[in-house]
């Protein structure tokens, strides 16, 4: 989670927002409609209206979630209900099945973005940090007044809880972290269009976890 902040408050200046904007456009997945709104949100931050851009993004947060989350995904056996488990009891997500055996339907947002960590042929090595504020933060359950006031945190400015959200940090960090959704999500289709070895890269990400669980 500190990573994800120090980048937003370091690095991003406007010719970074600008090839964001440039990049968002490129992405055939996209629809004109959603280009529209991002392009839009991206305006009110250069204009700065904070508050504007941070909700038109918070708002399409989850649907871009389940844009690049496979449909057909909806439950996990064998090696990928492994590795989803390890990552689910870290995060307090619920686990891959119930406590009777059957399989649990992955229908929250949190779940989704753990079924895109474990599709991604580079795994949680390289999402690790971006999931973890994804999960923690922006879609956090609890509303927590430290964490809000640095943060936007779409549940809770979605359902009237969080109100002070206009500020260049919060709409910084509601553009990465959006930012970092369209372009992992983007390169799990890619993989996935490309590889039938999907199967073969969740054993190697498994493999990987085990051994360093047993290092520590």
């Amino acid at each position: 989670m500190e990573s994800v902040s120090e980048i937003a408050c370091a690095g991003l200046d406007m010719d970074w927002l600008s090839t964001t904007r440039l990049r968002w456009n490129e992405h055939d997945e996209l629809s004109a409609e959603e280009k529209g709104v991002l392009s839009r949100a991206i305006s009110r931050h250069e204009n700065g209206d904070y508050e504007g851009c941070v909700a038109l993004l918070m708002n399409m947060f989850e649907g871009l979630i389940e844009k690049y989350c496979p449909r057909e995904v909806k439950t996990l056996e064998g090696d990928r209900a492994e590795l989803f488990d390890l990552h689910a009891k870290k995060y307090g997500v619920g686990l891959s099945h119930k406590k009777d055996g059957d399989p649990r339907k992955l229908t929250t947002t949190r779940d989704k973005v753990l079924i895109l960590v474990l599709l991604s042929e580079d795994g949680w090595h390289t999402f690790q940090h971006a999931a973890d504020y994804i999960i923690n933060v922006t879609l956090t359950s609890k509303m927590d007044t430290d964490l809000a006031a640095h943060n936007p945190l779409r549940n809770k400015i979605c359902h009237g809880e969080q109100t002070e959200y206009g500020t260049l940090e919060h709409s910084l960090k509601a553009i990465l972290v959006t930012d970092i959704v369209i372009r992992f999500g983007a390169a799990v289709l890619a993989e996935r269009a490309n590889s039938g070895c999907e199967d073969d890269s969740i054993r190697r990400q498994l493999l990987a976890e085990e051994a360093r669980d047993s290092r520590r």
